[in-house]
């Protein structure tokens, strides 16, 4: 783990304690996403959220435990493979299905009008109003884009998943070739 790094790098258990919590709370909104993320994508399916969450955690929890520090290189692989399923599908198959980008943009923008409109009325006659969706950022929400695009850029080589991946590498150039690759990985995905 980080802290153990630390903690063989520096000498000192205080600092390795402190990467330690620092690496827990700031991991939890990461995991929370994530985990928000597969109970959505669940809940389109039909299938009962929370049986399936316990099961993918269980699975991942016995898949780490039984191959140690590489699992999440492992997982990792699967995880991927996945993703680019689903970049494929949202960049060439749901366009093609929807009449294009531009059919898109322009159902997505229609979807702001009416909303903003019915939460117009909903105030006019003094009723709670829907929540609105807007399809462009308000200028109030530049800077906080901002700086979460600029600091997720620059704790590229922190996440979890980057790190775990640095730590249980073979040899200085694999180390090198990671770095070197993770930044056009990342732009992949967007």
């Amino acid at each position: 783990t980080p802290a153990d790094f630390v903690q063989g790098r520096f000498g000192s258990s205080t600092l390795a304690l402190v990467v330690a919590l620092t690496g827990i709370v700031a991991t939890m909104p990461y995991i929370a996403l994530q985990m928000f993320g597969i109970e959505v994508s669940i809940a389109q399916m039909g299938v009962n959220v929370e049986v399936a969450l316990v099961i993918a955690f269980l699975i991942l929890a016995a898949y780490t435990y039984s191959s140690g520090i590489r699992a999440p290189a492992l997982i990792a692989l699967v995880k991927d493979t996945m993703i680019f399923i689903v970049l494929f599908a949202a960049i060439i198959i749901i366009p093609i299905k929807l009449g294009g980008f531009g059919a898109i943009f322009a159902a997505a923008h229609q979807k702001a009008v009416i909303t903003a409109a019915a939460a117009k009325a909903a105030t006019a006659a003094h009723h709670t109003p829907p929540t609105v969706f807007h399809d462009i950022l308000s200028t109030s929400q530049y800077l906080p884009y901002t700086t979460l695009a600029l600091g997720s850029a620059l704790a590229l080589f922190l996440y979890p998943h980057s790190l775990t991946g640095t730590l249980s590498s073979n040899s200085r150039t694999v180390v090198k070739r990671n770095a070197a690759l993770l930044p056009i990985y990342s732009l992949m995905l967007g």
